[in-house]
């Protein structure tokens, strides 16, 4: 439980909270189960403070420095922590529905089973951050850094991820039903058994992608460019691929009827028996 001298400096000034902590560099402050419910804690230094189980929801947290503190269990429902810092932060089953999020850095942060339905984490620094079965329905990742992320069995249905930039990420097994990938950049992704139908993949760039037994019905790759992509044992029911460009990445044993071709590119390194079944397209082979 949160210790009273600590609960009354925080619902202080700033000042003295800031005196407080340089006069005790070595102790954890512990706010733990504290109600802060609409506290406005913008620009407070809330490193290696314990919060876990606490009530934050609608407080303020902007340009907070909240690296290697403790959120786990806590709720955060429609919380402001835009810009924060929050390297190396458990947010273990944090709840962050309607949370604005904006251009945080979450470097290294532990957010497993974490619910951010609804959240906002657009311009947000997600690098090596640990998203294992949290819940992202209906997330804003528009511009988000996904390098290294680990988002394995975590549900992003509906979830917009624009212009996102996703590096040696971890998606197997993930849901991803209706999300929007327009214009990312997805570079050595594992989507293995990946679930991602009406997925929307149009002009984004994929390089070294593992699609291998995901399902891809009725996917959109319309205007994509796909490199060296792994489509082995997909599901490409009703998957469109019209005028994309494909490098190395041959959906060809997968192909359904209903699969869309249309004025797609197959470009290989050199002629393959592999190909000739994609000439209801405009297949491209130098």
């Amino acid at each position: 439980m949160a210790i009273t001298e600590h609960l009354a400096l925080i619902r202080g000034t700033l000042a003295r909270w800031e005196q407080w902590k340089q006069r005790h560099p070595h102790t954890h402050p512990d706010l733990s189960h504290a109600q802060l419910s609409g506290a406005d804690l913008a620009g407070f230094n809330g490193a290696s403070v314990d919060f876990s189980h606490a009530n934050l929801s609608h407080a303020n947290l902007q340009d907070a420095t909240l690296s290697h503190a403790k959120f786990s269990s806590a709720i955060l429902r429609h919380a402001h922590m835009e810009r924060a810092i929050a390297h190396h932060t458990d947010l273990v089953a944090a709840n962050l529905q309607c949370a604005n999020l904006a251009a945080i850095d979450l470097q290294c942060a532990n957010l497993i089973g974490a619910d951010l339905r609804e959240a906002d984490l657009s311009y947000s620094n997600l690098y090596r951050t640990n998203l294992i079965g949290a819940n992202l329905y209906r997330a804003n990742l528009k511009h988000v850094d996904l390098y290294g992320t680990q988002l394995e069995k975590a549900s992003l249905t509906q979830a917009t991820l624009f212009h996102a930039h996703v590096h040696y990420a971890h998606l197997n097994q993930a849901t991803l039903h209706d999300v929007e990938w327009v214009n990312a950049h997805l570079c050595h992704v594992d989507l293995t058994e990946a679930s991602l139908k009406t997925a929307r993949f149009n002009s984004a760039y994929l390089f070294d992608v593992d699609f291998t037994n995901a399902d891809l019905s009725c996917a959109d790759f319309r205007w994509a460019t796909l490199v060296r992509v792994n489509f082995v044992g997909a599901k490409l029911e009703h998957t469109n691929f019209r005028g994309a460009t494909l490098i190395r990445s041959d959906p060809t044993p997968m192909v359904l009827p209903s699969t869309d071709l249309s004025e797609t590119k197959i470009v290989a390194p050199c002629p393959s028996p592999q190909f000739p079944s994609l000439l209801n397209g405009n297949v491209s082979v130098p």
